[in-house]
């Protein structure tokens, strides 16, 4: 008994180690590199999707010619505006003319109990006032300027208002903020600052600050220049699904795991409204999980047709869908689900030569995705390295024609895990016997 358990002990033990190779995998896609990139980033395509066997898209892998994975790392979503910011001088403008105060001599004589106060005023000559008109110029900055930060001193008290205005050559002027407060009071927690000022048009060039009174003291020296980058609308695609009547409910199969974050009813049939209640679940055994309540119609008139609009949903990678009516459905056809989904994208590091493969659909491989951070200096900040960006290789074949093993979540499929469970039972029964047996002999 125990040298047929030691074998098989051996090999479990072995095959985690064994190597990782792009042809274990259910497809492999070309990858199109740019020449001298080091850092690449690559939207994942429909092909991933249907190729893929987990949910965590832990079956992937890029490989370089020799057969090495590369270190990757997936990108999160942009859902959020990023802003990018930058600190240009203040050069103080020459006073107006005519401003200032006329210089003054004052003196005192003291002549036994009489006090005489003598002051002289200086017609010809003028004080010279504290600046209150600065200029920057923006021309180093490489985005547009939508607000500027008026640095104030982090120990004094001020309130005051300014006015900001832009030129492209210094003589011709345009009002950006006309009359906007800047306040900063009181010390520690009970701080109170209001410095940073939304621009309400365009800024060009230079920026000229005016203080509408006294300037802060210390005057600041610096003007922060702040860009906020809007993420770009996602290429968002779809899937259109054809159901199949099952009693009161319509049941759907996506072709994959993709990454599903909306969805449309659609009626099949034109100048029709169909009200439903959708479900999805990731495989046969488990639960219905409740994700939407959908509106749908299709409504023909005027050379056009108009349809419903789309629903948001948290998102989900489940195959299987089922939509079940609210209200009896007129003869024909079951309406058409539609999924909406964004590509993912990862970023991996290029070593090794090429050609570079994408390698996905494996159901005994972890994860072996990295930290943003770890792969791109600077991840999430002002210094983010830059990307190149590669591209899944046209003219590979389609994942369709790939030959693997159907998914345990495809509808008749999972009697092989109820049977792969039910062997792995009867198995560890057979060991069992085995040692009580050798147990037995050894009393005796």
């Amino acid at each position: 008994m125990k040298r047929t358990f030691l074998p098989i002990l051996l090999c479990a033990l072995a095959a985690p180690a064994a190597a990782d190779r792009p042809a274990d995998y259910a497809a492999r896609l070309g990858i199109d590199v740019p020449a001298n990139a080091s850092l690449l980033r690559l939207a994942l395509d429909a092909d991933v999707y249907r190729a893929t066997r987990r949910a965590d898209l832990g079956d992937l892998r890029v490989f370089n010619a020799a057969g090495e994975a590369l270190p990757m790392a997936r990108l999160a979503r942009e859902r959020s505006e990023r802003s990018f910011s930058a600190r240009v001088a203040l050069t103080p403008l020459p006073a107006a003319p005519g401003r200032g105060r006329r210089a003054t001599e004052v003196s005192v004589e003291q002549r036994g109990s009489d006090t005489r106060v003598h002051v002289e005023v200086d017609k010809g000559a003028q004080a010279t006032p504290a600046a209150t008109r600065f200029v920057a110029d923006t021309e180093r900055f490489p985005h547009a300027v939508h607000a500027v930060e008026i640095p104030l001193a982090a120990d004094s008290d001020f309130e005051g208002r300014v006015h900001i205005e832009t030129s492209r050559d210094l003589a011709e002027w345009r009002s950006l903020a006309p009359n906007e407060a800047v306040l900063a009071v009181g010390q520690g927690e009970a701080r109170i600052a209001r410095s940073r000022i939304t621009l309400a048009g365009r800024a060009e060039r230079y920026l000229r600050v005016s203080w509408l009174g006294d300037a802060p003291l210390p005057a600041p020296t610096e003007l922060e220049l702040i860009h906020r980058a809007q993420p770009s609308p996602p290429q968002r695609q779809w899937l259109e699904l054809t159901g199949v009547a099952a009693g009161e409910h319509v049941d759907y199969l996506a072709p994959g795991l993709f990454p599903i974050d909306q969805l449309r009813l659609v009626p099949a049939a034109g100048n029709d409204v169909v009200a439903a209640r959708v479900a999805s679940r990731p495989g046969v055994s488990a639960r219905w999980q409740f994700r939407a309540h959908g509106v749908g119609y299709r409504l023909q008139g005027e050379g056009a047709v108009r349809e419903g609009p789309p629903v948001n949903l948290t998102l989900t990678r489940d195959p299987l869908w089922r939509v079940s009516a609210e209200r009896p459905q007129t003869a024909g056809a079951p309406p058409l689900l539609q999924l909406g989904w964004v590509p993912e994208e990862i970023v991996f590091v290029v070593r090794g030569a090429g050609p570079y493969v994408l390698a996905v659909g494996h159901p005994d491989r972890a994860p072996a995705w990295l930290s943003p951070h770890t792969i791109v200096p600077g991840y999430g900040t002002d210094a983010e390295a830059a990307f190149a960006v590669a591209r899944i290789a046209g003219g590979n074949a389609a994942v369709e024609a790939v030959a693997r093993p159907a998914s345990l979540w495809q509808p008749g499929r999972h009697w092989w895990l109820w049977g792969a469970l039910g062997l792995g039972v009867v198995v560890l029964g057979w060991m069992a016997r085995g040692v009580w047996l050798d147990l037995k002999r050894g009393k005796a």
